[in-house]
């Protein structure tokens, strides 16, 4: 380890402890509040946390936030690793000579600082000793905090943060907890799609990726491309994502979100477009313009009046109020952090509405561009109300000839895009 001493906190109020561990079950992270001036907390660090004075219970990423009130701010805490049991603090002090119980910070307090790097290295090492099942947790943590924004900064990495966000979105959309999406970690020695550094998800055969995959066409004209497999286990629902990519990850121009619903036999499609800061507002925009673009756009469109000349019988569960598969979710061009929970903020917008909106006067520059920005754009879907309405079926597709799904994923993969393929089914 490098000259690092990382953090020992004692949450010495037993409501405070009961209403952390209701939250840590429920959402896998939490939030608490710190009073302390000399705690020189980094962006990332590891701390170990007790939620009483006798054991420490689990270990996670630190995050420092925002000042809150006078000499306090907000710490979050995500990527938690529950030591089970816990781990007595007697059993430490048998093997270690500092005092352990000295280095403590008392949220109630907050007062404290870092343990010694020295110090530091041989309490972790004795937890692996004690709790050998964790030493791979540890480590993960470890690598993670050693990562600084900078590293994620090349070219490969906002693809993997669009593609992490097409997951999470598939992850939520299911009622899986989205927490999963934390357990990531690089491939070490090359940019890796980011379903590929996922510890958390149960790798499936072949055998179940043939009958998972079967509700997107004809998949062996598509598996030769797939770069991936996943499955998330949710009581008697399964969750299958799939990545299919004909490219190296940093030559990919951008990614899709391909969500199938058995419950609504109902197909969404979400193309993630770049926003980027331009001009004296340095105001994030996307500019619809350019080859690429356009050629997604026609078949899309094609895609799409195929759909709407398909008319079947419908049953109520088929039933929405938008029948349309096609979406453009516009983001801006944030920094990849793997270590937040988060959805990247962004405007969902159904094609058609799309459609109407590149031909309308409201998203003309001064010299007469077109370009989206959140000012322009009266009317979209934000990250909650998109997930609500697929997760309720009022919105998506009516198809009942999944053939017509290999050719939209084809088409994809030939505009170098990364595609996302979730199916959601119970066992």
């Amino acid at each position: 380890m490098d000259n690092y001493g990382g953090f020992l906190l004692l949450i010495d109020e037993m409501q405070r402890a009961k209403a952390i561990s209701d939250d840590i079950e429920r959402y896998g992270t939490f939030t608490d509040t710190m009073s302390a001036p000399d705690w020189k907390i980094s962006q990332v660090d590891i701390s170990l946390v007790s939620l009483g004075e006798e054991s420490i219970h689990f270990a996670a990423l630190v995050h420092r936030g925002r000042n809150v009130a006078t000499r306090k701010f907000q710490i979050r805490f995500s990527n938690i690793i529950h030591f089970e049991p816990s781990v007595p603090l007697s059993e430490i002090e048998k093997k270690f000579r500092p005092q352990i119980k000295t280095h403590f910070i008392r949220s109630s307090s907050g007062i404290g600082g870092n343990v010694p790097p020295a110090t530091w290295d041989d309490l972790i090492q004795i937890i692996k000793q004690l709790r050998p099942r964790n030493t791979q947790d540890l480590d993960r943590l470890e690598n993670l905090r050693r990562f600084k924004p900078e590293d994620f900064a090349e070219p490969g990495f906002e693809i993997i943060a669009h593609e992490r966000d097409a997951i999470n979105i598939a992850l939520r959309i299911s009622g899986f907890n989205h927490i999963a999406i934390t357990e990531w970690l690089p491939t070490e020695g090359y940019i890796a799609p980011f379903l590929t550094g996922l510890r958390s998800a149960k790798l499936i055969e072949d055998q179940m990726i043939n009958h998972d995959a079967q509700v997107f066409g004809n998949w062996k004209k598509i598996m030769e491309f797939q770069v991936g497999a996943n499955v998330f286990i949710n009581g008697t629902e399964r969750l299958t994502i799939l990545n299919v990519n004909r490219h190296p990850i940093e030559h990919t121009l951008g990614v899709d979100l391909l969500y199938y619903f058995h419950k609504h036999k109902s197909y969404v499609m979400v193309q993630y477009k770049r926003m980027i800061k331009e001009g004296k507002e340095n105001e994030y925009g996307y500019r619809p313009i350019g080859k690429s673009y356009q050629d997604e756009l026609c078949k899309m469109l094609s895609f799409a009046e195929i759909l709407d000349n398909t008319q079947h019988q419908i049953s109520p569960s088929e039933y929405r109020f938008h029948s349309g598969m096609f979406y453009f979710k516009l983001c801006p061009a944030d920094i990849f952090e793997p270590t937040s929970t988060e959805m990247i903020r962004g405007m969902y917008l159904p094609l058609d509405y799309w459609a109407i909106l590149v031909d309308s006067p409201s998203i003309l520059g001064s010299k007469g561009g077109k370009r989206i920005t959140f000012n322009n754009v009266e009317r979209y879907f934000n990250n909650t109300i998109f997930i609500e309405l697929v997760e309720s079926g009022w919105i998506g597709s009516q198809i009942t000839d999944n053939g017509f799904i290999t050719e939209v994923i084809q088409a994809a993969l030939e505009n170098k895009r990364s595609v996302i393929l979730a199916s959601l089914q119970s066992n």
